[in-house]
């Protein structure tokens, strides 16, 4: 065997190992990567959904008119002598 046969099948053999011994870090770090910005995603959603929340805690907290809002809407309630009309189609 001539000597560049010899050193061509060496650099292989040193390639298919390297690829070898590299494929499953390299997984490892795509299936990380991708679990870091499906977290990154969800903190964004929570974030947007905590500032939804603090403001809605801040209408209850100062304005009358809020909690009667939410108490009509979420839970039905109506004033004392005061007659609720429902035209909606719901059966």
């Amino acid at each position: 065997m001539s000597k560049h046969l010899i050193f061509a099948i060496f650099i292989t053999m040193v390639c298919a190992g390297s690829l070898a011994w590299l494929y499953p870090a390299v997984k490892d770090y795509n299936s990380a990567k991708r679990d870091y910005y499906d977290i990154e995603r969800k903190h964004i959603n929570d974030q947007t959904k905590n500032e939804e929340l603090s403001k809605e805690i801040y209408r209850l907290q100062t304005s009358d008119k809020a909690v009667e809002h939410v108490a009509r809407d979420k839970f039905g309630w109506c004033k004392i002598r005061e007659t609720v009309y429902d035209f909606s189609d719901e059966k």
